[in-house]
């Protein structure tokens, strides 16, 4: 093994040796339910006229679906975007029932939009069957409809239990699925159409291709225009991600091979007269987009103005404006109305220190749960990402909530805050209850920066009397949560600990600012990356819930890297002396510390994995290597499929400004990684400074390489506080130095009265 003085540290192939190391025992994080798990199963439904998707796509809890009870139902919610027409749909089940059911009496029942479709006979003598069922293409509508499974089962004709354990029907969901055949609008689209092109589900797209100019003459336009383009549509889908592509058009005329239902054309009126037949061209008066259908349900956007300034307004304009009040095929925005003005933040809440805020302003409205059974009403709490006050600080829920008549034993209200329990409560009043005013406190720390929830999951029973002959159906029992509740945040400061790329992925934090205007900008190592940094900027801007305005993507690596950057390259790219002082390094493998990767295994069975233990061990400290030359693994690698985020202090910033760097081995290899950890399975996965991912179906690796430091602009204390409560070792040498001056001034007392009591003697 030869020597190495000064070797690299942790390098590509490094991430690659401790991937193959530990993935083993790595923990995956939770994907949480809701609408983002919904988009992690309806990932792969696009706008092929035909297919199928399991009816797991449509369940927080895929896999075996258990309907228990003498009468018990389920719903699914399926997506149907408004810009597709239903030929025809067929529900396939897969079920299995129990042998102890009185098949004369025991149905499953197919309801679509409450309407009854068809009745399943559970026969025990066959206690696995499948079935077919065809849901009527008029029965459905536009947006979310209602598809619920019931069943009605008995195991006697009289006198039963209408809870026993013999009560029972299982649904496999994933291998029961819904067959889709769909077709286009016949009618002209319009720009109301636009938010159903993109809708989260069945019709809707999720990848769209931006096109703008070749040449350098457009470079303006990639860098303003196409970031507030990308993040239009993204918002447009919702919670799901939007996958986007650029491609520059040629003087022969637009591409022909663009992926995706809908291209987007930008550029300035002489440009597009190069590849647009005439009557395809709007008369361009100001900032202007426009609408046209291509058939088979194909679209093109067109966003141009008369300058440069116009089709940047337009592409702003586009992110806000309001798809329903636009019953037309294109429109022109008012002249320079939003070229330097902020964009409005109507609709954005994120919940600050020393406030307090009724749930209805949260985007919550009074919801009742019915019917016996578990239910679970959700209240979502958006908070600052850089949201920071003391760890003994509480927050106060002040509740307006009842409950009906007849409840029974085991009737219970649990609150749940981002799933840790903080309350329970017993709904035993047999004649009811109203609660205004329901105090509760929990502790700030359970609030994480970006989404938050508190959950109330609700158990009603009906009272038992009389034995199993004699029971209550439950139709009466009801819950209610009022909007008119409020929740009180403590005091806090504006500060954070950085990096963190959890806080990154919940609200795009730094980059994305709390007033809604960009800090920093995107840079990419060549024009074949933009599209990929488009699709990140869009994701930004779903958990950011609003337009990043000013985000501009940058094309060449300047060196050094001013401010806060945020960086696409290729391994090749990241070859460069301002990359050589980090912690973790993505260029080509130079040396791989042996006992590093030793430790690296034993901290992989630990619960937690760090790389903070090793710290000096892979710095590149100028008194030279932190091990023994003999103990350097020589060897080049690359990331192979993989991709590798890192974040770390840029130190070519100021004021703690961030360096945030993705990077792959080729540019087709890093927009597939991009496009894979969009989804909210890597998504949602995010920690530490350092992540690793392969494919949307392999394991997301992190850790946390480098030491935090803080930002923020408030008093000096409350920074004071933020940095001994990240750094606890300062507390242990705090209390060390402590008890050492306490043990000096007592060894001092007792010399002092030894040095009286002789001289008395």
């Amino acid at each position: 093994m030869s020597n190495v003085s000064r070797p690299l540290t942790v390098l590509a192939a490094g991430i690659v040796l401790a991937l193959s190391v530990v993935r083993p025992s790595l923990a995956q994080t939770a994907v949480p339910e809701g609408p983002a798990a919904l988009s992690a199963r309806l990932e792969d439904v696009t706008v092929r006229p035909k297919g199928a998707v399991p009816l797991s796509a449509f369940s927080p809890q895929p896999g075996l679906l258990r309907l228990r009870d003498e009468a018990g139902e389920q719903a699914f919610f399926i997506p149907l975007a408004a810009t597709a027409v239903v030929r025809d749909m067929i529900l396939t089940l897969r079920y299995t029932n129990s042998v102890a059911l009185r098949p004369e009496r025991s149905v499953l029942a197919v309801r679509l939009n409450e309407a009854t479709l068809a009745q399943i006979r559970l026969d025990p003598a066959q206690p696995s069957g499948e079935a077919r069922i065809r849901l009527p293409a008029d029965g459905w509508r536009s947006g979310f409809n209602k598809l619920t499974l019931a069943v009605t089962q008995h195991y006697a004709d009289s006198c039963e239990d209408s809870v026993a354990p013999e009560l029972w029907t299982e649904v496999d969901l994933s291998q029961s699925f819904l067959s889709y055949d769909l077709g286009p609008l016949t009618r002209p689209l319009l720009l109301s159409d636009l938010s159903a092109l993109f809708f989260p589900g069945l019709g809707g797209q999720r990848e769209v291709t931006l096109l703008p100019p070749p040449g350098a003459g457009a470079d303006r336009l990639r860098s303003q225009a196409l970031p507030s383009v990308a993040q239009a549509l993204a918002l447009r889908r919702q919670f799901a991600p939007l996958e986007v592509r650029q491609r520059d058009w040629s003087g022969s005329g637009l591409p022909t091979d663009v992926s995706g239902a809908v291209q987007v054309v930008v550029g300035l009126p002489q440009d597009l007269a190069q590849v647009l037949p005439p009557q395809a061209l709007p008369v361009v008066d100001g900032p202007k987009v426009a609408i046209s259908g291509l058939g088979d349900g194909r679209a093109r956007l067109l966003v141009t103005g008369r300058t440069e300034d116009e089709v940047i307004a337009a592409a702003r304009s586009l992110t806000v404006m309001d798809d329903a009040q636009t019953p037309d095929s294109q429109a022109t925005f008012p002249q320079g109305g939003l070229t330097a003005a902020p964009l409005p933040l109507d609709g954005r809440v994120s919940m600050i220190g020393g406030k307090s805020y009724r749930f209805q302003a949260l985007g919550f409205r009074t919801a009742t749960a019915r019917g016996k059974g578990s239910h679970q009403i959700s209240v979502p709490l958006p908070m600052a990402p850089d949201y920071y006050t003391y760890e003994n600080a509480k927050v106060t829920l002040k509740l307006d909530f009842s409950y009906g008549a007849g409840m029974g034993a085991g009737s219970v209200l649990n609150f749940r805050v981002n799933d840790e329990q903080i309350h329970g409560h017993s709904m035993g009043n047999p004649d009811g209850g109203s609660f205004r005013d329901y105090l509760i406190t929990f502790p700030v720390n359970l609030l994480k920066p970006g989404a938050n929830a508190l959950n109330i999951d609700i158990s009603s029973q009906p009272p038992v009397s009389g034995g199993e002959c004699v029971g209550s159906r439950g139709r009466h029992l009801l819950v209610q949560v009022s909007e008119n509740s409020v929740i009180t945040l403590p005091e806090a400061g504006r500060a954070a600990a950085l990096p963190d790329l959890a806080r990154f992925a919940t609200s795009g934090y730094p980059y994305a600012g709390g007033d809604g205007r960009a800090a920093g900008a995107v840079y990419v190592g060549s024009a074949d990356l933009i599209g990929p940094a488009l699709t990140l900027i869009g994701r930004m801007a779903q958990v950011a819930h609003g337009p990043v305005d000013g985000l501009a993507v940058i094309t060449g690596l300047p060196q050094p890297l001013p401010g806060q950057a945020l960086v696409l390259a290729t391994t090749a790219q990241l070859q460069r002396d301002d990359f050589a002082a980090w912690a973790a390094s993505l260029s080509k493998i130079r040396s791989w510390p042996y006992r590093a990767l030793q430790d690296l295994r034993t901290a992989a069975t630990g619960p937690e994995l760090s790389l903070g233990s090793l710290r000096g061990l892979i710095s590149r400290a100028d008194s030279g290597p932190a091990v023994p030359d003999g103990e350097w693994v020589q060897q080049k690698s690359s990331l192979g499929d993989r991709a590798v985020m890192t974040a770390l202090r840029n130190p070519a910033g100021q004021d703690g400004a961030l360096l945030t760097v993705v990077a792959a081995e080729t540019p087709a290899v890093l927009a597939a990684r991009i496009a894979d950890l969009v989804g909210p399975g890597l998504w949602g996965q995010m920690r530490g400074d350092l992540i690793a991912w392969g494919q949307k179906d392999e394991a997301l690796f992190s850790m946390q390489v480098s030491e935090p430091y803080q930002v923020g602009r408030d008093d000096p204390l409350l920074l004071l506080r933020l940095t001994l409560s990240t750094t606890p070792w300062y507390w242990l040498g705090g209390a060390v130095a402590v008890c050492g001056l306490i043990t000096l001034l007592l060894w001092q007392m007792i010399r002092r009265r030894r040095k009286r009591f002789m001289e008395t003697q």
